[in-house]
């Protein structure tokens, strides 16, 4: 009770997050989907970048990198597959890999294999874009050139042929 005798007030969910839609005028689903999931990232992110994480999600990470890595050179390796693999539902795995890394777990399988792709050309590994994108799981080179290039800035095959 407040001192005026009158039931104390309660916070906003959006505010009590933190998410801040005073600018849409409208509860957040309703004045726009795409602003509020786009703020929900932004927290999302934030908290996984100030947190450091505990020793068991570290663990569960660190498993669950290895199993990618493991698995890597598979094309059939999806968001599905690695669910099973974890014994959890997708939309589960989705909350559990976008809470400890801030990425969604095609985000974060696609960096390992661009990162893995980068090393393999660094080390000079592979002699064609098409064997490396193969290598890596994906299926069409032409679509691994694009990925690298956005991730990297340059296309496989300019920095094979340095």
């Amino acid at each position: 009770m407040e001192k005026n005798g009158s039931l104390p007030r309660r916070i906003p969910v959006n505010l009590f997050y933190g998410l801040d839609f005073s600018r849409a005028g409208a509860p957040a689903q309703a004045a726009g989907t795409t602003e509020w999931a786009a703020q929900h990232n932004r927290l999302l992110h934030i908290r996984a970048a100030r947190q450091p994480l505990a020793p068991t999600d570290r663990m569960w990470l660190e498993n669950f990198e290895r199993y990618v890595r493991k698995h890597l050179a598979d094309d059939t390796l999806t968001v599905a597959r690695l669910a099973d693999a974890c014994a959890m539902s997708a939309s589960t795995l989705l909350r559990k890999v976008k809470c400890l890394t801030g990425q969604t777990p095609q985000q974060y399988l696609q960096k390992i294999r661009l990162d893995v792709a980068r090393q393999l050309l660094e080390t000079g590994r592979c002699r064609t874009v098409a064997r490396l994108a193969f290598s890596v799981g994906y299926r069409d080179a032409r679509a691994f050139s694009r990925c690298f290039r956005a991730r990297f800035g340059s296309l496989p095959s300019v920095v094979l042929g340095e």
